[in-house]
């Protein structure tokens, strides 16, 4: 019995040596943590965006172990896509990239595009179930599971632009991931209106972009409404462009588009398709009386009595009294933007009222002899661009050389390439007049397709995939054509340049002070990229 005794009375010493070495009391299996300070990490499996991890912590003393879960998932940052009116979504860790719909609520986007269309779907929560619809009509619905893909498939959907929306009945988020569609979902509408950086006290140019036909969404035609200003008004040169406060449509590109935010829209271009110059209203006066002008303007006056300059479009002589953008009904602010931004949308109205002032005749009090009073009302959107134009004369005694309601300075050749060498005209039903193949390189300027009864023309390529057309309507048979033909001009950038000159039906080159010409001209270019 001493033996056992001694024995016990050894190992509670042995117990209380432990319990003093450790600092007090061993910790109850119960509690969570241990107050001993000693804490190591032993074992740590880390987070993914889809499994939890874990980690353990060891006490040194004790051995006791603290167990903590790493709660896994996507650590998103959101970046606004104003093509396509919505939040993206990408994972600062692994990179995945989509649209959230958030829990009973919808996402609405757009594309074009045509065949089977699939769609993925995950959910950063509790299981639920997502509705596809395509221009309103359901055509799919997937169970999403948290970590999982799940696919929403479309099958045989007409080639076209499209209205898509996603509906999450679940309450848990839900992120949309693009499978078959190649950036599909970043664009909305087929038109893109650019308004560029400017100067506080002017109107801001604009860049107008209109989608083409090709497959990939991708490709647009770029139309520059350039706003020009100039205060100089002794300046009687041709092509001066001074003496002017207007916008004109001064270029145009075929362009692909790489990438768009709210302040611009990135873009390589393909090739040019239209070059500088007029494209709406270009007037000369003849036989001008010399006292009608100043001192300095008779002395250029030609021997055939034409003004030394036209006035409108980069001619100058024309000052803006309103102007107006809307797109989608919205309007947009166009004044004093000093840095740039971008607006999605169907289609843009731009509205514009100028004073045309006589040739000759601008001071420095004066812009000059009103003479016309010019509105243009352009419409963009699938279909190109439409401009409704009316000139009222504000004055008698004005007698024309050429009044040139519609202009197209489409190009020929760039950079030794192709763009529309064919040319076709047609009348007011739509038969052909005439065709040709205009050659490359042009040796000098020279006139085709000269006739009365065009009423439009229509330009192609065999290499180039850029297509297009123009043509004119007269509005309340107020005007009638004089001539009518294009142009093959050399140069750098050379062009096939569509001159349309009318004249009043009644009083003939003479126009009357009241009398309104009126006129509905379009432009639609087109791009399917020869190579798919």
């Amino acid at each position: 019995m001493k033996k056992r005794a001694g024995f016990i009375g050894l190992l509670l010493l042995m117990l209380a040596l432990v319990f003093v070495s450790c600092g007090g009391e061993a910790p109850d299996p119960e509690t969570t943590a241990c107050t001993h300070g000693t804490m190591t990490v032993s074992m740590t499996e880390v987070a993914s965006c889809y499994e939890d991890g874990y980690e353990d912590k060891v006490c040194e003393l004790c051995g006791y172990t603290e167990h903590t879960v790493l709660k896994g998932g996507h650590d998103f940052e959101e970046i606004y896509q104003i093509a396509a009116d919505a939040d993206i979504s990408i994972c600062k860790l692994c990179g995945v990239r989509g649209y959230l719909i958030y829990g009973e609520d919808t996402l609405e986007l757009s594309g074009y595009f045509g065949g089977d269309l699939s769609v993925l779907a995950e959910s950063l929560g509790a299981e639920c179930e997502v509705e596809l619809l395509i221009d309103g009509e359901a055509v799919a619905t997937a169970t999403c599971k948290s970590g999982e893909n799940s696919t929403l498939t479309a099958k045989d959907v007409e080639k076209k632009q499209h209205d898509i929306t996603f509906v999450n009945h679940g309450t848990e988020s839900v992120l949309i991931k693009e499978d078959n569609m190649k950036d599909l979902l970043n664009r909305k509408g087929a038109v893109l209106v650019e308004v560029l950086a400017g100067k506080a006290d002017r109107y801001n140019s604009i860049n107008f972009y209109v989608q083409t036909s090709d497959p990939s969404g991708d490709y647009y035609v770029r139309y520059k409404m350039q706003y020009e200003y100039s205060e100089t008004r002794n300046n009687y040169a041709a092509n001066s462009c001074t003496n002017i406060s207007n916008y004109r449509i001064k270029t145009a590109q075929l362009v692909k588009v790489n990438d768009v935010t709210e302040t611009a829209v990135k873009s390589t271009e393909v090739v040019p398709v239209l070059t500088g110059g007029e494209i709406s209203l270009a007037v000369r006066q003849k036989n001008v009386d010399p006292s009608t002008v100043t001192k300095e303007a008779a002395t250029e006056i030609g021997s055939n009595g034409f003004a030394k300059d036209f006035i409108g479009g980069f001619h100058g002589d024309e000052r803006l009294t309103s102007v107006e953008l809307y797109l989608d009904g919205d309007k947009v602010e166009i004044y004093g933007k000093t840095a740039g931004y971008v607006v999605p949308g169907t289609y843009a109205e731009f509205n514009q009222e100028a004073t045309m002032y006589a040739w000759g005749t601008s001071t420095a009090d004066s812009y000059g002899r009103p003479i016309i009073l010019h509105t243009q009302n352009f419409v963009f959107d699938s279909n190109g661009v439409k401009n409704n134009q009316s000139a009222q004369w504000l004055d008698d005694g004005y007698e024309i050389d050429a009044f040139y309601f519609q202009m197209l300075t489409l190009v020929r050749e760039a950079n030794g390439k192709l763009v529309c060498e064919k040319v076709a005209s047609f009348d007011e039903n739509g038969n052909e007049i005439d065709s040709l193949t205009i050659p490359m390189p042009v040796e000098k300027q020279t006139s085709y397709l000269s006739n009365l009864e065009n009423r439009g023309f229509r330009y192609s390529s065999d290499v180039s995939g850029v297509f297009a057309e123009a043509g004119f309507e007269v509005i309340n048979d107020s005007i009638v054509p004089d001539r009518m033909y294009v142009a093959a001009r050399v140069g750098t950038t050379s062009d096939n340049k569509m001159y349309v000159s009318f004249r009043s039906p009644t009083n003939g080159q003479k126009p009357v002070k009241g009398e309104v010409f009126e006129i509905l001209v379009y432009y639609h270019i087109d791009y399917v990229n020869p190579e798919n």
